[in-house]
């Protein structure tokens, strides 16, 4: 009797040992799940394709067929020490043209000129004692001519329009007056000073004062 419940006593407690070491290995298991049925890392190694020796023929085709970076056949850096290199040196810059310069057309002589043709008027002159008005009408190879009216402030009278022919000298220029009818009635000099025309009547026929025997005129600007 003492000798059956001491077996029953050893099995609970075999049995009790089992369960407690299954339980630690489910612990275990359930804890190295990944572990267990990951791949090993002497497998993966196992698995892994051949690394080829360096320089195998494997190595030399890739090669053949890969382009080469900074081959010597692409854009190949010029070498100045090389003397198969042909050093290029800068084009030489031509003349650089000259444009043509216009000379300034030169100033006139001094006299009379073709500025001086145009109006002349004493007009303005508050000591005047005639108005005289002439216009040189051409001057040309030594000869001036042009037209000549005058009015006494005094007397009223006019001369009419007459006509001047003469010489110039450079500022001096010696006239002849003629009426309407081409009559010659006297003799006048006019001079270029600055811009004044200076008149000097040296003869006039009769004793008529329709001229004045001292005048200045100034260019009236058309």
């Amino acid at each position: 009797m003492a000798d059956g419940e001491q077996g029953k006593g050893v099995r609970t407690e075999v049995i009790i040992a089992l369960i407690g070491l299954f339980s630690a290995l489910g612990v275990a298991a359930v804890q190295n799940w990944d572990k267990i049925f990951s791949s090993s890392p002497a497998s993966s190694e196992s698995t892994a394709p051949p690394t080829p020796p360096a320089n195998s023929p494997l190595d030399n085709a890739s090669s053949a067929d890969a382009p080469l970076a900074n081959s010597p056949s692409e854009n190949p850096a010029p070498d100045p020490s090389s003397p198969s290199t042909p050093i290029t040196s800068p084009p030489t810059p031509g003349p650089t043209p000259v444009e043509p310069v216009t000379p300034e057309p030169s100033p006139p002589e001094p006299g009379f000129n073709e500025s001086s043709v145009g109006q002349w008027s004493s007009e303005g002159d508050i000591q005047a004692t005639h108005r005289i008005d002439l216009e040189i009408t051409e001057i040309n190879q030594g000869r001036i001519s042009g037209v000549v009216t005058s009015s006494n402030y005094n007397s009223g009278s006019r001369s009419g329009v007459l006509s001047i022919l003469g010489d110039v000298d450079q500022k001096v220029a010696d006239l002849e007056i003629f009426d309407q009818r081409a009559l010659e009635l006297g003799e006048a000099e006019i001079t270029l000073e600055d811009e004044t025309l200076v008149w000097r009547l040296k003869r006039l026929q009769g004793t008529s004062d329709v001229l004045p025997a001292l005048a200045y005129l100034y260019k009236v600007n058309n």
